[in-house]
């Protein structure tokens, strides 16, 4: 698809903010693709379940918020897990 972004973790966010982020995020958004048997459950890092509620957040309501998240161009989905 041309012209699609996503957004996903910083590499140089720290896995406490992350965390922080993660928490709040999931009270915004649906989490279930992050959780136990969901498809993006796996690998079960901060790091990979903050990229896919961030990258949620910024589909659902256009926020990618550059403190600690950045764009991306390239489709970050991989194996089952399919980024909104």
């Amino acid at each position: 698809m041309y012209g699609k972004t996503w957004c996903v973790a910083q590499s140089q966010a720290t896995e406490p903010k992350l965390q922080q982020v993660l928490d709040y995020l999931c009270g915004q958004v649906d989490c279930k693709e992050i959780q136990p048997g969901g498809s993006c459950f796996n690998p079960n890092t901060v790091r990979n379940h903050a990229s896919y509620a961030i990258d949620l957040n910024f589909q659902i309501n256009g926020v990618c918020d550059i403190s600690y998240a950045t764009p991306a161009v390239t489709d970050p989905s991989f194996g089952t897990c399919v980024y909104p």
